[in-house]
């Protein structure tokens, strides 16, 4: 709803071109499901949405009452979909993967979802593990760049706290579309150039924008052998407990473990081992996202 997606890596002209759906939809083609899909620009005829198992919704940008500023529902325009929901009884599965658009409280949906699957605890999907859809084992090689944030400028006081951790440090860079100017900031990256990036950088830092949730990051970073300091970021453990040493509270914090790193070579390459044990065959094939979507909405 209100997403705007590429089939295609290459028709995307920077990071986030919400692959999730694409690779849940490559995934359930694969194990022989036949999938369809409806956009914004459809009305999908009732006699024939009978002919559905399940509908997957992921979510973005999407209205929460018909009546108000007319510019904004019409931008956020997803009334097909909404209206496909509301007048048949097919089950249906929400994809929760931005913490802004949720649907428990959205009074335009007459029916609730039968199951939600998010990046928290409450409706925990593992949704951050698709990012390794399709990927390969990478070795660890010498790594170009030492430090490096990978982030669009957000709402001021992340942005803010960000750039001052940088300022700290006073080394390294932020990757990402940004209006602030700093010597700090390198300007965006195109989706293509992500995985050589991360493949060069060896520490990086993620401020998360809610402290429930989880994110790609944390799979992509351990992908590309980069150890990433986190704030802020999986408050429910979900996959980083609270003692763990990637989890910091400021930019001295940061500055204090990576010197610790750098002066310990041993340590440096068990950290490497540990991250890589963490990425198991079924997340990279996609069976463990099948098997566990599968199990939760019953078909």
């Amino acid at each position: 709803m209100g997403l705007k997606t590429y089939f295609e890596e290459s028709k995307s002209k920077s990071e986030g071109f919400n692959h999730e759906l694409c690779d849940v939809f490559d995934i359930f083609q694969k194990h022989g499901h036949e999938c369809v899909m409806l956009s914004v620009n459809d009305k999908y005829p009732i006699h024939e949405a009978g002919e559905l198992d399940y509908i997957f919704v992921f979510n973005g940008p999407t209205p929460t009452q018909e009546s108000g500023r007319k510019l904004n529902m019409f931008k956020r325009y997803s009334f097909p979909i909404i209206d496909m929901i509301n007048t048949t009884e097919i089950p249906y599965a929400f994809f929760w993967t931005d913490s802004r658009y949720g649907i428990t409280n959205n009074k335009l949906f007459k029916r609730q979802p039968n199951v939600i699957f998010s990046q928290e605890k409450e409706y925990y999907g593992h949704l951050e593990k698709l990012i390794l859809y399709k990927k390969e084992r990478k070795e660890l090689t010498d790594k170009k760049n030492k430090f490096g944030i990978l982030m669009n400028e957000t709402e001021p006081k992340r942005s803010k706290e960000v750039l001052a951790a940088l300022e700290w440090l006073e080394y390294g860079e932020i990757v990402g579309k940004w209006k602030t100017k700093s010597p700090f900031v390198n300007g965006p990256i195109l989706e293509s150039e992500l995985d050589n990036y991360l493949s060069n950088l060896k520490f990086s830092y993620n401020l998360a924008t809610n402290q429930k949730w989880v994110s790609q990051k944390y799979y992509e970073m351990i992908l590309n052998n980069v150890i990433c300091f986190y704030k802020n970021y999986d408050e429910d453990e979900l996959i980083l407990n609270k003692d763990n040493y990637l989890k910091v509270r400021d930019g001295i914090d940061i500055e204090q473990k990576i010197e610790e790193i750098e002066a310990n070579d041993e340590l440096y390459k068990k950290m490497i081992e540990k991250q890589q044990e963490e990425l198991k065959d079924d997340y990279f094939n996609g069976e463990f996202i099948y098997n566990f979507i599968i199990n939760k909405i019953k078909i």
